[in-house]
């Protein structure tokens, strides 16, 4: 493995079962193969922030999970260089009837951190975390962007090299945001490796320094961020403004942009409405 990379994936390939009413046999299912990813090779240099971005079911979350460990792939090999810590699902790992403090402590452990443990490490994730008081109630009583408050404190203060954060922070309020990203930037000059999953390409644009495009048919790792978002964006705005569904049962298409009903066919074809 090349000593500036922090990930090396090579010939990586996903694919998942899924289940289909069949059609030729009444009351019955049939397993069929969703291919996730195909063929991956990355790269991941050391010290890097990548923004991974891509439609929905591409694949970005499966790389992650595979990278984290959670799920192998089906072929090709991951070199790790170094520990990984993740967010893959807000709130993971958390006992709802336990107070914040209580997590801290319990996730330590069953990361198997327990052993680093101390009041010190406590107070500063609770001091990153902003949650003052609140430290002390349990998390089921706790918001969403409280949730992601806590979640994103414990893990930026573990031992670990490599960071995977998935959609961390499509909630939460945008000051905490703005915190998150100036440590991670912090981090990152200290040689530490970011991957993280966004719909939020404001974001990618602003603090990473490498993007990542999972797209159906081609993944695409590059520096020039602006240049692949911008041809993302227009991807989208094209498939979105012109979308025609099957058989002409809706179009738009107008200046504004703004989609209206322009047309509409009854038919008794009950396959429109699947």
């Amino acid at each position: 493995m090349n000593s500036e990379n922090a990930i090396e994936i090579i010939n990586i390939s996903k694919s998942f079962q899924t289940q289909h009413t069949s059609k030729k046999v009444k009351n019955s299912t049939e397993n069929k193969k969703f291919q996730v990813l195909s063929d991956i090779n990355l790269n991941i240099k050391e010290g890097s922030i990548t923004g991974i971005i891509g439609e929905n079911g591409v694949g970005k979350s499966t790389l992650l999970k595979i990278i984290s460990g959670i799920i192998k792939p089906d072929i090709g090999k991951i070199l790790i260089n170094g520990k990984v810590a993740s967010i893959l699902e807000l709130g993971t790992g958390f006992i709802s009837d336990i107070s914040g403090l209580e997590n801290i402590k319990y996730y330590f452990q069953l990361l198997g951190y327990g052993n680093i443990f101390n009041k010190k490490i406590a107070q500063e994730i609770i001091d990153f975390s902003g949650l003052g008081h609140f430290i002390n109630e349990p998390i089921k009583h706790y918001s969403s962007g409280m949730h992601m408050r806590l979640a994103f404190s414990i893990v930026i203060h573990l031992p670990a090299d490599i960071f995977l954060l998935d959609e961390v922070f499509s909630v939460g309020d945008q000051s905490f945001r703005i915190k998150c990203m100036k440590k991670i930037q912090e981090l990152s000059q200290l040689g530490k490796t970011f991957l993280i999953v966004t719909h939020d390409l404001f974001q990618v644009r602003t603090f990473c320094n490498q993007i990542l495009h999972i797209g159906t048919n081609k993944i695409e790792l590059s520096q020039q961020i602006n240049t692949i978002i911008d041809r993302y964006i227009q991807n989208i705005h094209i498939n979105e403004i012109y979308q025609k569904q099957e058989k002409q049962v809706c179009f738009w298409n107008n200046e504004d942009h703004n989609p209206f009903i322009s047309s509409i066919k009854m038919t008794g074809d009950k396959n429109l409405l699947e």
